[in-house]
């Protein structure tokens, strides 16, 4: 690299610094009072009667948002096929769990609302531990050869400065600091052109940059930690010889480059390996198989903005990409309620209740203040004026003002962060005022929750990218790329499976609490709505009403009627053969049916009566083989092979009863054997009376 371009960089890394260095004041802050540490209270910590309010907001935003597994729908636009946008929902949807993403995500919320911007990146973890992204520590956790996404802490993302606050797409470099232990760095094989004289200044950090890296982290991670876990945490950092590297994203040059602290030189500048092109393919010549030989850019990339980081951000800016988080609008309720409850607590404890006593009563019964003091109930205390010899001191008591200041600070808090749909502040509201709030909290959860499914988009949108491109594609990643879900045919996902435009979107009810009770509520209206109208088909609004409930096997349980249109092929096909057609398999058949129905072709008039024995015979002899077409095609299902024209179908690779592999050619088999056998029978019929006509 040019020198005027590593001053360039060593520039803007001191810049994002700088422009960073408050927001990571204000985050850190809002992250102390989440652990109970408020050191903005003017009283004593003794004092301090520490009820935090941040806590149950927190998982009350986040359980509300993203509770449940994201449900994702997908259209493809340039081809009408059903069966792909399906396939390619199976591949969405399964990614998702593969990749854990909902845990990442959960994270990232907690990230925005104290941090005002939660950060997930993409990344491809290659087969096998070596070729590993920085730091180096997170391949056990994902699945090899898969493309995941990882939350990044906010503290370690810097932006461009100059992004405006509505777009992170137009920023022109994003950079990420990580920590990646000294001997992996080493290692790295893209780092192994670098010159031995740069190689050399590649040194882990000092104890004291060690130190002060685990007082950030501290406060990054929420960890109340003591002088001891410090100590323990800043030796293991040392022994563990860590270097920080600073991962640069440049979107305007298309190039990905990697500092080291105390290298002058960047360790890697390269092209960004999330560029959109043209992969160059040749075949194996001992395999067959299609191998990577080049890559030629186009334009664009195959990640969202043209950045490998997913933002979420709930609220909106003025002039910065970075605004005030979201509780830092509850922080000043928070403060004010934890310093009135600590005064009120404080006041009760030192109003103790006083006595006043008549000095004649005194003097008439000595033992009269010790009698008072160990009373029981029912003890009687005999006083010369009972009325007028004792007196209690009113103190401690708490200035109505006090508690309604209490009551209008929980108010606030809810009209700000409440996302339920009742008030839970404990104020004293009328029923006009109740509806309202509840509507209000309805929509605040709503629009928090949209972001979330936006989140959701486009990590689904990346996933699909990335996996069509030949460099990325998964080579473990399999899925049922059969019509019918009961009757599955795995498959390995390929990149032309997944090259298609199409459209993502996340239905963001799916993260609701109680979601399975309201799609299976809805689905009963809708199946009461369907069952009146004529033109919908009665099997389609059962099947439909079924898999709301989670019906593992529609087809079975509702029997042979959902196979109306197998019956009638495999019908149309007897009559064919019949009439002396040889038949091929379509792949799209449902071959069981077509079976069974082919099956009771020898029990029929027109078979049994209606055909000369000659011609019996080849009948027999023309089902016998259209039979063992389809027992060819049941076979490779079971084997997980793609159907074939002329071999398979999209129904599956399990029998009758769900039982894959080996159960399924052997009721293949016996309704070969049965056809087989019927022709026999026809032969010796006819060597009986060969004249008769």
């Amino acid at each position: 690299m040019k020198q005027e371009d590593v001053d360039f960089w060593k520039k803007q890394i001191d810049a994002t610094n700088r422009f960073m260095a408050p927001k990571h004041k204000i985050w850190k802050r809002l992250l102390e009072q989440y652990r109970l540490e408020f050191s903005d209270l003017e009283m004593e910590e003794s004092k301090q009667r520490k009820i935090s309010r941040y806590y149950p907001l927190t998982r009350q935003i986040i359980a509300s948002t993203a509770f449940f597994n994201p449900r994702v729908l997908l259209r493809v636009e340039e081809n009408k096929n059903e069966l792909r946008a399906e396939v390619l929902e199976r591949v969405s949807n399964a990614a998702l769990v593969l990749q854990g993403a909902k845990k990442e995500v959960q994270q990232q919320i907690f990230d925005t609302l104290y941090c005002n911007i939660g950060w997930v990146k993409t990344l491809v973890n290659p087969p096998g531990d070596k070729d590993l992204a920085p730091p180096y520590v997170a391949n056990d956790s994902m699945m090899n050869g898969m493309i995941t996404h990882q939350r990044r802490s906010p503290f370690d993302i810097y932006p461009d400065p100059l992004t405006p606050p509505h777009d992170f797409g137009q920023a022109r470099y994003v950079r990420e600091d990580m920590l990646a232990p000294y001997e992996f760095v080493m290692e790295d094989e893209r780092f192994r052109d670098l010159k031995a004289s740069h190689r050399d200044q590649i040194m882990p950090l000092t104890d004291a940059e060690a130190e002060e890296r685990i007082l950030d982290d501290i406060q990054q991670t929420n960890l109340a930690a003591d002088e001891e876990e410090i100590q323990a945490m800043r030796d293991a950092r040392i022994a563990g010889k860590f270097v920080m590297l600073h991962e640069i994203h440049d979107r305007m040059h298309k190039r990905q480059i990697t500092f080291a602290s105390g290298v002058e030189q960047p360790l890697e500048d390269v092209e960004h390996p999330f560029l959109a092109g043209t992969t160059h393919t040749e075949p194996d010549p001992f395999t067959g198989e299609e191998r990577v030989t080049g890559f030629t850019p186009t334009e664009g990339y195959l990640v969202t903005n043209g950045f490998p980081y997913i933002p979420m951000k709930f609220d909106h800016s003025f002039d910065s990409f970075y605004g005030l988080p979201m509780m830092a609008y509850g922080e000043v309720t928070q403060l004010g309620i934890i310093e009135s409850m600590s005064r009120r607590m404080d006041s009760l404890k030192r109003g103790a209740r006083i006595i006043v006593g008549n000095q004649k009563e005194k003097s008439l019964n000595p033992n009269v203040d010790e009698e008072l003091q160990k009373a029981d109930d029912g003890h009687v205390i005999w006083s010369q004026d009972p009325n007028n010899s004792f007196r209690e001191l009113l103190t401690g008591n708490i200035l109505p003002d006090q508690l309604g200041a209490e009551s209008d600070l929980r108010n606030y808090e809810e009209q700000t962060l409440n996302v339920g749909s009742t008030s839970v502040g404990g104020a004293r509201v009328t029923a006009t005022q109740s509806a309202l709030n509840a509507s209000f909290g309805q929509l605040n959860r709503e629009w928090l929750q949209d972001e979330v499914a936006r989140v959701f988009e486009d990590i689904t949108y990346d996933n699909l990218r990335v996996m069509a491109d030949r460099r990325y594609t998964p080579t473990n990643f399999i899925v049922n790329v059969a019509r019918d879900e009961n009757d599955p045919v795995f498959q390995a996902i390929t990149s032309d499976m997944l090259s298609a435009r199409f459209v993502v979107n996340i239905e963001a009810g799916s993260m609701k609490p109680l979601y399975d009770q309201l799609e299976r509520d809805d689905a009963l209206q809708l199946f009461n709505y369907l069952i009146q109208v004529p033109e919908v088909p009665r099997q389609e609004s059962l099947k439909m009403l079924l898999r709301a409930f989670r019906v593992p096997n529609v087809e079975k349980f509702l029997g042979d009627d959902t196979h109306t249109d197998a019956t009638r092929a495999a019908q149309l096909e007897n009559m064919l053969m019949l009439q002396g057609q040889q038949l091929q398999v379509n792949p799209l058949e449902n071959h069981r049916v077509h079976m069974e129905h082919h099956q009771q072709l020898f029990k029929e008039p027109q078979f049994t009566q209606g055909l000369l024995p000659q011609q019996q015979q080849q009948v027999a002899q023309i089902m016998a083989q259209h039979m063992q077409l389809h027992q060819q095609a049941l076979q490779q299902r079971a084997q997980g092979l793609s159907p074939t024209a002329g071999a398979g179908g999209a129904g599956g690779g399990a029998d009758v009863q769900g039982n894959p592999g080996g159960t399924v050619a052997a009721a293949a088999g016996q309704v070969d054997s049965a056809v087989r056998s019927s022709a026999q029978t026809i032969g010796q019929k006819v060597s009986v009376d060969p004249d008769q006509n």
